[in-house]
């Protein structure tokens, strides 16, 4: 596995020149500027995330087109949807540097990844084993492993 340094992946401009990390993606989300324009920051993305442009778009086009259940049906609407459900996932993994796009799990949200995560190594833990998290962890990812 080649290991790359940050700074190879960091778009902002180096020590000196200075670039709001505000800058570089705020545009491509409408919620976002509305909330900027009343002088508002949104930090709550644990909870539910602002969806860029390029995503309502192709949402809008989803349910407009014929919206249809992945891996579910038989009509065209529904292979359209399998198939790029399959392609996102391939595209993923590939981003991911994953072997194989059958890795990665899709899931609703970080609540119910944290959910199968935890409850998913729930017989891996013994009496006594202990769970390190911070305080300051948002209830997605607290609360499963305080249940357990």
């Amino acid at each position: 596995m080649r290991i790359q340094s940050l700074a190879a992946l960091n778009p902002l401009p180096r020590a000196g020149r200075t670039m709001p990390l505000t800058s570089l993606w705020r545009a491509d989300f409408p919620a976002i500027a509305a909330l900027q324009r009343q002088g508002q920051t949104y930090l709550d993305n644990a909870a539910t995330t602002q969806k860029p442009q390029a995503l309502i778009d192709a949402l809008s086009h989803y349910y407009a087109n014929g919206a249809a259940n992945v891996h579910r049906a038989q009509h065209l609407p529904g292979a359209h949807a399998t198939q790029a459900f399959e392609d996102s996932r391939l595209k993923a993994a590939h981003w991911l540097n994953a072997g194989d796009s059958g890795q990665l799990i899709f899931t609703h949200g970080a609540t119910s990844a944290l959910n199968l995560l935890a409850y998913g190594l729930e017989h891996a833990f013994v009496a006594g084993d202990e769970i390190v998290i911070s305080a300051l962890e948002h209830h997605a990812n607290l609360l499963p492993w305080q249940q357990l």
